[in-house]
């Protein structure tokens, strides 16, 4: 299972995948939206940076982007950002681990599960899970997330979901 750092690092680093290049998002922003806690949103980022997945930058023309294009952002590299190596079972990571058994039939099991997960995870970019993402109550037209902040605030949740709900209705009438 993933943990919840992991979760709020794909859902930041989707957030950033729909926004237009060259637009820096607000971290604010990432956090409302997202509905990720501000203060673990920042841990988040700063381990999605170390890793070269995103770029962080101070300042009135500063935020958050992707280090790259989205289409070369695996879920794995993602999810490895946060968790470290994948390994369904201590045998099946990359460090040495003495098995008591001699021939022990768990190893392949788990070394298959393993290998189809990895597998899983290499082949979804963040441009693939961008042409598929959707919010609640979308009409099926995929628009940069941006459109649901159209200004920096500290509105609630719920206010947040209203401006949502308006912007998707004057869509719908489109």
């Amino acid at each position: 299972m993933i943990t919840r750092a992991t979760e709020y690092a794909c859902l930041a680093m989707l957030y950033l995948a729909k926004q237009p290049p060259g637009s820096p998002a607000n971290t604010a922003d990432v956090a409302q939206v997202e509905r990720i806690p501000p203060s673990f949103l920042a841990k988040v980022i700063n381990q999605l940076a170390k890793a070269g997945l995103v770029v962080s930058r101070r300042g009135p023309a500063g935020g958050l982007e992707l280090a790259r294009d989205a289409a070369t952002i695996t879920l794995r590299q993602v999810v490895e950002a946060i968790e470290g190596e994948l390994a369904v079972n201590l045998c099946t990571a990359s460090q040495d681990y003495a098995c008591f058994r001699l021939g022990c039939s768990l190893k392949s099991a788990f070394a298959d599960a393993q290998r189809v997960y990895l597998e899983r995870l290499n082949a979804v970019t963040l441009a693939d899970l961008v042409r598929e993402d959707r919010y609640v109550g979308d009409t099926g037209t995929v628009r940069p997330v941006a459109l649901l902040v159209d200004e920096p605030s500290h509105s609630s949740k719920s206010e947040l979901m209203r401006r949502s709900a308006r912007v998707m209705e004057k869509e719908s009438r489109r």
